[in-house]
């Protein structure tokens, strides 16, 4: 669960400039493409980039738009849910946020996130990568698999905040703002072009957005739990492995990445 900060309105983590990164290959782009070798997919807030400081920005910009009383109102119903003393359930803070800001500001909110992201680009704000992940990328290499990076976040700063956590080079492809849940099936089918579904895995801290399309259509399914815990998850989640940390997980993806027909016969067999 996330830290809280008190007064988080009026004071987000901030530490130097990322600026001056130089612009290194893949390119960004919106829509995933066809390989010929398995695949690891990768969400990005909350599994790539740990931190609670975006999200305290895109609430604090949301904020800044209301009347005084709204953001007075979010503010207090965003703290309990991120404190877990809110009846309402969401996949994440950022779609928790949504339910309680929309409804006031409508596209605005549209503009506030896009704000707090021009503020990554600005400041890190405490973000960092998860323990193992720079090994585990380059593990996967080594294994012969396409890394994908498949996330929501749009194009604005997400150049320079993965070099900041050291990954900008370590993924094949990287698309940005993918409208996960929606379009995550047709992305996940692109990939594996005419492959069978069990040589691709999906791994989010968003069952919803991440998990739930690849296990419907076959895939592997991770769920990192760390931040929001796992007791909201629908029944149909017990379908995907799940741990707290992405590390937690890693050994399962080596293990896929080795040999992915191998993987799927013996999690058949041993659920069987």
């Amino acid at each position: 669960m996330f830290r809280i900060f008190r007064n988080w309105w009026s004071t987000v983590p901030s530490r130097p400039t990322l600026g001056g990164v130089p612009h290194l290959s893949p390119p960004l782009a919106t829509a995933a493409r066809p390989v010929r070798r398995p695949v690891v997919v990768f969400d990005f807030d909350g599994t790539v980039c740990l931190g609670e400081g975006p999200v305290l920005a895109y609430a604090e910009a949301a904020c800044d738009r209301m009347e005084p009383a709204d953001a007075e109102r979010v503010r207090a119903g965003f703290q309990d849910w991120l404190q877990g003393d809110a009846a309402e359930q969401h996949g994440d803070a950022y779609v928790a946020l949504a339910a309680l800001a929309r409804p006031i500001l409508g596209e605005q909110l549209s503009e506030a996130y896009l704000d707090s992201r021009r503020r990554l680009v600005e400041e890190d704000l405490g973000v960092h990568p998860p323990e193992g992940l720079t090994q585990l990328l380059d593990d996967l290499e080594a294994a012969d698999c396409e890394r994908v990076l498949l996330t929501n976040a749009p194009a604005t700063g997400m150049e320079h905040t993965l070099a900041h956590l050291g990954v900008r080079t370590r993924f094949d492809q990287i698309v940005v703002s993918a409208r996960k849940p929606s379009r995550m099936p047709t992305h996940l089918r692109t990939l594996l072009a005419d492959q069978p579904p069990h040589r691709l895995a999906s791994i989010g801290d968003n069952w919803t957005n991440d998990v739930a399309p690849a296990v419907e259509l076959g895939a592997l399914g991770l769920l990192v739990t760390g931040a929001w815990g796992s007791s909201a998850l629908p029944p149909e989640a017990d379908a995907a492995l799940r741990a707290p940390q992405l590390a937690d997980l890693a050994p399962t993806l080596r293990s896929f990445a080795g040999d992915p027909d191998a993987f799927a016969l013996a999690t058949e067999a041993a659920t069987r």
